[in-house]
């Protein structure tokens, strides 16, 4: 009986993995190596092997008849892909670019030759995408890291994509916590038509259909914006950003940073008198990441934080009574006399040394009657 349980856990476990694959948008690239020989005839039985150059994972397919070897759900980074065969020179190509969500075509021509000799491709290698016809454009580690961001906001990044625009400071969405953008229009869409994932997760505010989350710099490897003809699997009317996060490599790898502004940096307003109000914002964090296990487990952190404080110019002051008024005795303060209300509107009198007589329970009053002297500033 528990074996037959375990059978069906597992089966169950199975299918979900799979329909997760199969059905869930995706920011894993698949790359497709054609192998042909010199004369442009499909070469099958070659073995072709790609290996991650970040985490050093390696992939292996055997071409099929038509000389095609598939690798699916593959992470974006940096490959080297190496094709041997029987009686062919082996062809090693270490500039293989994977990017989010991209299906790459690579094409390989096999020399007749010792299997010990090497063609080593040092170039980079333009991949073909022959699957979709998805437009857009991919934003990558270094233009994210290079690019200057106020605020350190990725998504102002999605502004260079050509059809990516604002959508205008009225719209709802557009700015949302610490003045952070929420959304951009794609192709001419709404705001809230747009798409937001995160390591193939949705992103997106059920709310607003904004931005839900905005990950860190630090934590950003590369995202893809699409603007036009993306396939079926996004399932929304708008533009679609994918974003992918960084994963550890085989070596350790970090950064810190500290942003700051304080007064003492701040210039002078020319309409203002005294000391500068408090202005105090730092912005800091780091990421660290690297092997647990060599060649085979990895890991990864960021962390960031915003502190903000500050005052404004020209305060409203209100001024708070002392012990003394409190309990009635305004003659040591500033101003006109304290006023009997008893005595009417018009020719109020003034109380003796500007001191509320004291009632019998002890607390302030006037004539008696508990009422609430007026005072007038001079």
């Amino acid at each position: 009986m528990c074996i037959q349980y375990g059978r069906l856990f597992l089966l169950i476990g199975v299918l979900v993995s799979w329909s997760s694959v199969a059905h869930a948008q995706s920011d894993t690239a698949s790359l497709t190596v054609s192998v042909t020989d010199a004369s442009s005839a499909v070469v099958p039985g070659a073995t072709v092997v790609v290996r991650n150059l970040g985490t050093r994972g390696v992939r292996e397919v055997v071409t099929d008849a038509a000389g095609l070897a598939l690798f699916p759900l593959l992470a974006p980074g940096t490959y080297e892909t190496t094709v041997t065969l029987t009686g062919f020179r082996q062809h090693r190509d270490s500039t293989v670019q994977l990017r989010v969500a991209q299906a790459a075509r690579f094409d390989v021509v096999l020399n007749a030759g010792n299997v010990a000799e090497t063609v080593e491709v040092r170039s980079g290698v333009r991949l073909l995408n022959l699957t979709n016809m998805a437009q857009g454009a991919v934003i990558g580690e270094q233009q994210v890291q290079a690019l200057p961001l106020n605020g350190r906001q990725f998504i102002q990044l999605a502004l260079l994509v050509p059809g990516a625009n604002p959508g205008g400071r009225a719209v709802q969405q557009n700015a949302v916590r610490q003045d952070q953008i929420g959304g951009l229009s794609i192709a001419g869409g709404r705001t809230n038509n747009t798409s937001f994932l995160l390591d193939g997760a949705i992103n997106t505010d059920p709310d607003y259909n904004s931005l839900n989350y905005s990950p860190s710099i630090d934590a950003i490897a590369e995202f893809q914006v699409q603007t036009a003809q993306f396939t079926a699997e996004y399932g929304r009317a708008g533009g679609q950003v994918n974003v992918v996060t960084k994963s550890g490599a085989s070596r350790i790898t970090g950064s810190a940073f500290e942003y700051t502004r304080n007064r003492r940096f701040d210039s002078r307003p020319f309409n203002l008198v005294g000391t500068l109000p408090q202005f105090q914002r730092d912005n800091f964090g780091g990421s660290l990441g690297g092997p647990l296990l060599k060649d085979r487990v990895f890991f990864f952190g960021a962390y960031e934080q915003l502190r903000r404080r500050e005052g404004a110019a020209a305060l409203t002051t209100a001024v708070v009574p002392t012990a003394r008024e409190r309990q009635g005795d305004f003659s040591q303060s500033p101003g006109g006399g304290i006023f009997d209300p008893t005595t009417g509107s018009t020719n109020r009198a003034a109380f003796p040394g500007n001191v509320i007589p004291r009632q019998p329970d002890g607390s302030a009053g006037a004539g008696g009657h508990g009422g609430t002297a007026a005072a007038q500033s001079g």
